[in-house]
C-alpha cells in the first residue's frame, strides 16, 4: 500500500518503534519496528538506558555506541544530555508540569518527569496507567481509584444511595482526580499514574503543617471576644442541623452505609469525605444562610 498526501506525493514510511520496559514500569529500550526489520536484531536497537536507584536515569546509549549521560534535578528530572566530550546535546527549558521547549535537541531526549515518556505524534506524555498533556497540567483521565469510586458498581457508594454520583463527582473533581502529582511538581511526583510520591519529606505536606497558631488568640485585639462569636454562630448552625432528628437519623444511616461501602486503598479517606459531603452539604448549606 502506497501512501500519499494531499497532493498526490509519495509520504515516507511510518516510523515503528518498540518501547521495552522493566519490571519497575521503567524505559529501558527502544527497538526499530519497521516493516521487513527485526525489532530484537542488534542493529535494530535504537535506545538503551541505565538507571540509577528508582526513576533516576543516568544515562543513554544512543547510535550504536554513543553513550549520552543525563543531569537531572532533584526530581530527579533530566534537564540536559551530555556526551563524553560534556557537550550539551539536548536541553529542556521545562515549564512547571512538563511542558517542554527542546531549544537543543541534537539527540532524540524523550524522558520528562519520573515515569514519563513524551510522544511526539500526540504531544501527550506517556505516564504508565495514563496519559497527561503538560500544557493542561491534567491526566486525560481520572485517577483508577476515583473512577472506580464513581461506578454504578452496587459495592460503591454510588449503587447505595440515589443522586450521590452527581454529588461524588463534584467531590472527585475538588479532590484534583485529574490532578498531576497532587499539583505541586516541587515536591511530588507520579511515576506510575496511580500514586502520587513525596520526592522529599522536608517538601512535602505533613500534618504539622496543618496545625492552628493559637498564638493569635491572645495578640490580636479582642480575640476571646471573636473566639466567641465564632463559637456560638457554629453552635447555632449544628443545633439548626440536628432540629429535625427524624431526618438527622435517617442521614446517619445512610451516612454508615455509605462509609461501609468506599472502597479501602489510598483513597478511602476523600470517599469517606464524599459520604459526609454528600449526607449533610444541603442541609448544612440551608443552616449556614440562616443563621447570621
Amino acid at each position: 500500500m502506497e501512501r500519499l498526501d494531499a497532493d498526490g506525493d509519495p509520504l515516507p514510511a511510518p516510523r515503528c518503534t518498540t518501547f521495552v520496559y522493566d519490571q519497575f514500569d521503567r524505559l529501558i529500550a527502544e527497538h526499530d519496528c519497521s516493516s521487513g526489520s527485526d525489532p530484537d536484531a542488534g542493529d535494530n536497537v535504537l535506545a538503551e538506558y541505565v538507571y540509577l536507584a528508582g526513576y533516576h536515569v543516568l544515562a543513554v546509549r544512543r547510535d550504536g555506541d554513543a553513550w549520552y549521560w543525563y543531569l537531572n534535578d532533584h526530581l530527579p528530572t533530566p534537564k540536559k544530555l551530555v556526551d563524553a566530550s560534556r557537550v550539551v546535546v539536548w536541553d529542556g527549558k521545562m515549564e512547571p508540569f512538563g511542558e517542554t521547549d527542546e531549544v537543543v535537541a541534537a539527540v532524540e531526549q524523550p524522558l520528562r518527569f519520573p515515569g514519563q515518556v513524551a510522544d511526539p505524534a500526540s504531544t501527550l506524555l506517556y505516564n504508565g496507567d495514563r496519559f497527561a498533556q503538560a500544557a493542561l497540567s491534567r491526566f486525560t483521565a481520572p485517577d483508577q481509584e476515583h473512577d472506580a469510586a464513581l461506578t454504578a458498581d452496587p459495592r460503591s457508594p454510588l449503587g447505595v444511595m440515589r443522586g450521590l454520583r452527581a454529588r461524588m463527582m463534584r467531590e472527585a473533581t475538588r479532590t484534583q482526580a485529574f490532578a498531576m502529582a497532587d499539583n505541586n511538581p516541587l515536591s511530588y511526583v507520579d511515576p506510575t499514574g496511580r500514586q502520587v510520591e513525596c520526592v522529599n519529606e522536608l517538601l512535602c505536606d505533613t500534618e504539622e503543617d496543618y496545625e492552628i497558631d493559637w498564638d493569635w488568640l491572645w495578640n490580636a485585639p479582642g480575640p476571646l471576644t471573636v473566639l466567641a462569636e465564632l463559637l456560638d454562630r457554629d453552635l447555632r448552625v449544628l443545633a439548626c442541623i440536628l432540629s429535625d432528628l427524624s431526618t438527622a437519623f435517617r442521614d446517619v444511616r445512610r451516612l454508615r452505609q455509605c462509609l461501609g461501602s468506599c472502597p479501602s486503598g489510598p483513597y478511602q479517606a476523600k470517599c469517606w469525605l464524599a459520604c459526609g459531603v454528600a449526607q449533610f452539604s444541603e442541609r448544612a448549606t440551608k443552616c449556614i444562610e440562616n443563621v447570621q
